[in-house]
């Protein structure tokens, strides 16, 4: 799968693939303006294309920055099925958010 993507900064940049793609994601990073669903959307692009470590770290930024239960619950489900030697980790990171009974409700 290819993706071309444009940006305004220095002129515009056109970048080709998923590395152009990963390249224009941390550019905006960097101006704080990617909004949730464009995570979400590198999230499903890493998901497919890219090591359990990678999709972790994006889960993990996702939730710093839109900490939903919704979020915490997809990161959490995740690393169970994926990644559960993390699963203590991330579990102590959710619990620094939301108590045992609403991870345990949001978990159901």
């Amino acid at each position: 799968r290819e993706a071309v993507v444009s940006t305004q900064s220095t002129g515009t940049l056109e970048r080709e693939g998923i590395e152009g793609v990963r390249a224009a994601f941390t550019e905006l990073k960097g101006w704080n303006t990617v909004p949730e669903s464009g995570y979400r959307a590198m999230l499903t692009m890493e998901t497919e294309h890219s090591p359990p470590a990678k999709v972790l770290q994006m889960y993990s930024e996702l939730v710093e920055r839109y900490g939903t239960k919704e979020n915490w619950r997809a990161y959490l489900v995740y690393t169970r099925d994926v990644c559960p030697e993390q699963l203590d980790n991330v579990m102590w990171r959710c619990k620094k958010v939301y108590s045992d009974s609403e991870i345990a409700a949001f978990m159901l």
